[in-house]
């Protein structure tokens, strides 16, 4: 049940619409992603069974052993606390094992995007990894450790600087100076996506493409490839049965080429 309940939140974490750029090359320049597949920080990504399994085993561990606990608590009126005491450093010794294959596989799995150069931003890659909710709940719930991963994970943070080049591993700062295309203009006009220029001290330049605030408005023109197409019009050709399904006729007008597109499309009651 818990590996279900795992596979189903990893997997509906795909973006419902392709991503826009992956490793785009415009001339010198390359645009990446700023997250390929919008990466939560969660230490299971792309393994959703080891995590449905220690995040749903946690709690009926927890709860068998508090409830044991309170079972054999009589038994430490009458002078016995053997029992009492073996139920609590087991339950520590559980809590602590949770929290270290949490934190410590959190911090391999930003490792190993950070050298799959999923993103440039190696600094922000590795707070998703600290600030991913169960992660810190399993620092709390066994402090003794967590604090040890705690400053471990700051330790990291602090050294890495914000932007890293993916080309020669130097450090990048934005570049102000950089000028976007009519086409990007565009797109950041409408907010359909947001770019960021970086340049390392060697010149190699990566500008970084996340969605904007509009980017559910928009989708990519087949003429321009401005991601600028928006839907203007939606009429119903066949209405949708039990039986069968309908038809529908949407348009859609490029806000940068004003190119328009008709597309026929089958839908369900």
């Amino acid at each position: 049940m818990y590996w279900k309940i795992a596979r189903w939140l990893f997997y509906d974490q795909e973006p419902e619409k392709p991503d826009v750029y992956h490793g785009v090359k415009e001339g010198e320049v390359t645009f990446l992603d700023g997250f390929k597949n919008e990466w939560t920080g969660s230490p299971w990504w792309g393994r959703p069974r080891r995590g449905g399994l220690l995040g749903g085993f946690s709690p009926v561990v927890f709860t068998v052993l508090c409830f044991l606990f309170l079972f054999l608590l009589p038994s430490g009126m009458n002078g016995d606390y053997v029992y009492d005491w073996f139920m609590v450093i087991d339950l520590c010794l559980y809590f602590t094992w949770v929290c270290f294959r949490q934190n410590r596989h959190a911090l391999k799995m930003a490792a190993f995007m950070s050298k799959k150069n999923y993103t440039v931003r190696e600094k922000e890659l590795y707070q998703k990894a600290f600030k991913y909710w169960p992660t810190r709940v399993s620092r709390w719930i066994a402090p003794w450790l967590g604090v040890f991963y705690y400053f471990k994970f700051k330790k990291v943070i602090d050294g890495l600087p914000e932007y890293r080049c993916l080309t020669c591993d130097e450090p990048m700062e934005k570049d102000d100076s950089f000028v976007l295309s009519e086409t990007h203009e565009r797109e950041t006009k409408l907010g359909s996506l947001r770019f960021e220029p970086c340049r390392c001290s060697n010149g190699h330049v990566f500008v970084m493409v996340e969605k904007g605030d509009r980017f559910d408005d928009y989708s990519k023109c087949p003429n321009c490839h401005a991601y600028a197409l928006k839907l203007t019009d939606t009429k119903i050709l066949k209405e949708a049965s039990r039986w069968h399904c309908g038809t529908k006729e949407m348009t859609s007008v490029c806000q940068h080429c004003d190119r328009t597109v008709i597309d026929t499309i089958e839908f369900k009651k």
